[in-house]
């Protein structure tokens, strides 16, 4: 991927850990407690990644999941202090940092902060069970290789195109249910052109991860217990 420095979203590139709970075939996942649509229902949360640093695009894709599910909405100085604490664990300023390092760090804040604990799952990106947890109300958070023509694609408010030659940065935001079975919602933490909310056709889920705009996995909080 070519680093374009005043493009550069926040996410260093994909790295998956082999001891994240997978879901697959078998895993049970109950309906999100406010269903199918949690991101209007918990507030339409959105967190301009700019009030705390450009870079730290994960660990505000993790938490405006967390955010999804259960309500919480954190403040500019918890941000900052989650932040902070990526920073201590390797986070790069000037670059940004891993999707699967954030979605973790954000887990510990939360089950030391907050009155609702997690774990997370991985799952494939554009796979059948991918779509289900969606349907069941839960926000994917995941990663993608964009440049100028992925920008000026979703300007209107719809991703419509599968491929995107020499891609210029990678960042993290989060996938949600919208529109029945047509359309996915993309909800972004980057301030661009007013464009933080747009939508994605369901069909084009495989094409994006075949040609590595999308990342190949994708993470989502379920809460203990529940």
């Amino acid at each position: 991927m070519t680093q374009e420095k005043d493009q550069y979203y926040g996410v260093v590139d994909e790295q998956v850990d082999s001891r994240d709970w997978l879901i697959a075939d078998g895993v049970n996942i109950p309906r999100s407690p406010r269903g199918t649509d949690s991101f209007l229902l918990n507030g339409a949360t959105q967190y301009p990644q700019y009030d705390v640093a450009k870079n730290s695009c994960t660990v505000h894709g993790a938490m405006g999941a967390y955010s999804d599910l259960t309500g919480y909405k954190f403040s500019v100085d918890e941000r900052k202090e989650i932040w902070q604490e990526a920073l201590n664990r390797g986070a790069d300023p000037s670059v940004g940092w891993y999707i699967n390092s954030a979605v973790d760090l954000v887990r510990e804040w939360v089950n030391k902060n907050c009155p609702v604990q997690v774990n997370y799952y991985r799952v494939m990106l554009g796979s059948f069970e991918h779509g289900a947890v969606m349907r069941l109300g839960y926000s994917v958070i995941g990663g993608y290789r964009g440049n100028k023509t992925y920008n000026l694609d979703r300007d209107d408010g719809v991703l419509d195109s599968t491929e995107f030659i020499n891609t210029t940065y990678g960042h993290c935001l989060r996938w949600n249910y919208s529109k029945g079975d047509e359309y996915d919602r993309v909800v972004d933490n980057y301030p661009y052109r007013n464009t933080n909310l747009y939508l994605l056709p369901t069909a084009n889920w495989q094409e994006l991860v075949k040609n590595n705009v999308f990342f190949k996995f994708g993470y989502i909080y379920l809460i203990k217990n529940a």
